[in-house]
């Protein structure tokens, strides 16, 4: 009996051509959950920096507001109020000096 000769000669390419794609693949998904775990760092970031934005927003907010400040004032006892045309002082332009004369 007479042994029949296998050709071997497109097994070894198909091994090395399988296992580079098993490579890709598995680089792949290992990437993907990297960038997935990224991304939600990122989202998580984010969602801290519009609360920090909201509350430093509403506390910008209460200080501008006039009826805070009054209270502020009377809580202070400052006798603070608007004032009047009669209270206003227009100053005239300064005169402008040399830069020599500035610095003596």
């Amino acid at each position: 009996m007479k042994r029949k000769k296998r050709n071997n000669s497109y097994f070894i390419p198909i091994i090395i051509i399988v296992f580079t794609l098993l490579l890709c693949y598995v680089w792949q998904h290992n990437t993907i959950v990297h960038l997935g775990y990224a991304l939600e760092k990122k989202r998580e970031e984010k969602e801290a920096l519009l609360t920090l934005y909201r509350e430093l927003n509403l506390k910008v907010i209460s200080l501008k507001s006039p009826y805070r400040i009054k209270q502020s004032l009377r809580r202070h006892h400052l006798p603070l109020r608007v004032p009047g045309e009669t209270d206003v002082i227009i100053i005239k332009e300064a005169r402008r000096f040399p830069p020599a004369a500035r610095s003596q």
